[in-house]
């Protein structure tokens, strides 16, 4: 594991290098990072999985409290104090399914579809 450290606040986390074991984490409750460097945070609906010599093991689908800094860290909280802080920087790779995606901007003004094909030479005037 790879020590990552802030300067302008306390807080320092381990970097997890596979999902085999968690790392300590301040309290969910009573920490969180600001909301500067939040890039997004809610509790979702996942699952970790770890590659195995033989077999593959996953814990449990169930709603965790998971925050993407501006920095590029993924913090999973499995527990309340508890969980893995992941790179997304250095991940070789990472997959994702939904079933609902919500944006907060729904529609976007002035965009028109522009079509950038070939003029004939006869068509200059």
């Amino acid at each position: 594991m790879q020590l990552k450290g802030r300067t302008s606040r306390s807080e320092v986390f381990y970097i997890s290098k596979s999902f085999k074991k968690t790392v300590s984490l301040p309290a969910a409750r009573a920490w969180r990072v600001k909301d500067s460097d939040v890039a997004a945070r809610g509790y979702v609906l996942c699952l970790t999985k770890q590659r195995g010599l033989i077999f593959d093991k996953m814990t449990n689908l169930k709603p965790r409290l998971v925050t993407l800094t501006r920095n590029g860290l993924l913090i999973i909280y499995c527990k309340e104090d508890k969980g893995f802080v992941v790179d997304v920087k250095d991940a070789r790779a990472m997959t994702t399914k939904t079933d609902h995606f919500h944006t907060k901007r729904q529609t976007y003004v002035g965009l028109a579809p522009l079509n950038f094909s070939k003029v004939p030479a006869s068509a200059h005037i």
